[in-house]
C-alpha cells in the first residue's frame, strides 16, 4: 500500500453532531489521515466552537461566507494540496466509513496508476442494508448522472466484488490522487450545489484519468428521504443546464436540452397543481442561467424561505 499518506476534508454546515460522528468513524479507519480538515461553511450556529472543543487534534478551515459544496471543498483542497500526501479524502458531514473502506480505496488506486479517484458503495443509514450508490455514469442524454442501487454481480474467484471503472463518482466521499487534482482542477464553484460532482467527474475523464468504484468500501450516508424543495429544484434546474455546456458533442448537448425540456415542462405543470413553489423555483432556475446568475445565484432566499425543513437548510453545504 502507499506510503504518500492522505488528508482528509470534511465539510460542515449546521451538522456539527454529525461532523463529530464522521470524524469518529474516521478515526476508527486502519490507515490514519496524515491531516485532518473541516471547513465549516459559514454556520454561525456554533458549530465551529463545538468541533474546536471535541477534536482539538483536527484543523478548522473557516472561510468567513457560505461558498456552498463546491467552494467550501475546494476551500479544504487549497489546504490539502500545501501538502505532500499522494491522496485527498473529501467526504460530507453525513457520511460514515467502515474501518477498511479507506485501505480499500488506497489499495484500488495504488494498484491503477491511470486512476485518478475512487468511491465505494454507499448504504443509507441506518438502514444499511439499501444501496444508495453502487457505481454511476454521467449522463448527457438526460443532463445529469445516473447511479446503481444495486452492487454489480462481476466477482472474482474468491467471490469478492471487482472494482471498475465507471464515469460518475459520488460527491458525498471520494478518495482523490492529488497529482490528477492538480491536473485536472478542482470543483467548478460556478455550480455551488448539486451536479457539481457530476461536472467534475466528466472532466477527470476528459484528463484521461480513470474513475474506480470499489465495491467493498462501505460508506453510510445519512439521507433523508429525497424530498423535492425549491432550493434543490432551482440549483438542479440551473445546473442541469449549465453541465450541458460541457457535453463533449452538438448531438449530446441536443439530446440533452431536448430531454429536459420535456422534463420540465412536464413537471412544472404538474408542480403548478400541486406545489407552486417548486414550479417557481425552477423557472427561477432556468431564468438565473440565462442571465449567467451562476454561483450561489438565488438559491439562498429560497432557504431562507423553507419552513423548517431540516435538510433543505443543511443541504446549503
Amino acid at each position: 500500500m502507499s506510503t504518500g499518506g492522505f488528508i482528509a476534508v470534511v465539510l460542515n454546515y449546521r451538522r456539527a453532531q454529525e461532523t463529530l460522528e464522521c470524524l469518529g468513524s474516521l478515526s476508527g479507519s486502519h490507515v490514519q489521515p496524515s491531516r485532518t480538515l473541516v471547513v465549516d461553511n459559514h454556520s454561525e450556529d456554533g458549530s465551529s466552537e463545538r468541533i474546536k472543543a471535541a477534536r482539538p487534534d483536527v484543523d478548522l478551515v473557516e472561510p468567513g461566507e457560505n461558498l456552498g459544496y463546491a467552494g467550501g471543498m475546494n476551500a479544504g483542497l487549497r489546504h490539502a494540496l500545501d501538502g505532500n500526501e499522494e491522496y485527498v479524502l473529501i467526504i460530507n458531514s453525513d457520511t460514515l466509513v467502515r474501518p477498511d473502506t479507506v485501505s480499500r480505496l488506497i489499495r484500488a488506486l495504488d494498484d491503477r496508476p491511470e486512476a485518478g479517484a475512487a468511491t465505494g458503495t454507499f448504504t443509507y443509514y441506518p438502514d444499511t442494508q439499501r444501496v444508495w450508490y453502487a457505481g454511476g455514469a454521467v449522463a448527457y442524454g438526460r443532463a445529469h448522472a445516473v447511479t446503481n442501487r444495486v452492487i454489480p454481480g462481476l466477482q472474482r474467484a474468491d467471490g469478492s466484488p471487482v472494482v471498475q471503472a465507471v464515469t460518475f463518482l459520488t460527491g458525498c466521499a471520494m478518495l482523490l490522487r492529488t497529482s490528477a487534482l492538480r491536473t485536472a482542477g478542482m470543483f467548478d464553484e460556478r455550480y455551488f450545489m448539486y451536479l457539481e460532482d457530476v461536472e467534475l467527474s466528466a472532466r477527470f475523464l476528459g484528463k484521461g484519468f480513470q474513475l474506480l468504484y470499489v465495491p467493498g468500501a462501505m460508506f453510510s450516508h445519512r439521507l433523508d428521504v429525497d424530498e423535492q424543495t425549491p432550493l434543490k429544484t432551482y440549483y438542479v434546474t440551473r445546473n442541469r443546464l449549465l453541465l450541458l455546456k460541457s457535453a463533449p458533442s452538438a448531438l449530446q448537448r441536443a439530446r440533452g436540452t431536448a430531454y429536459l425540456s420535456l422534463v420540465l415542462a412536464i413537471k412544472s405543470l404538474w408542480w403548478i397543481l400541486t406545489n407552486r413553489r417548486l414550479a417557481e423555483a425552477a423557472f427561477m432556475g432556468v431564468q438565473d442561467y440565462r442571465a449567467g446568475r451562476l454561483h450561489a445565484g438565488r438559491g439562498l432566499s429560497l432557504a431562507v424561505q423553507a419552513t423548517g425543513n431540516r435538510r433543505e437548510h443543511a443541504d446549503l453545504h
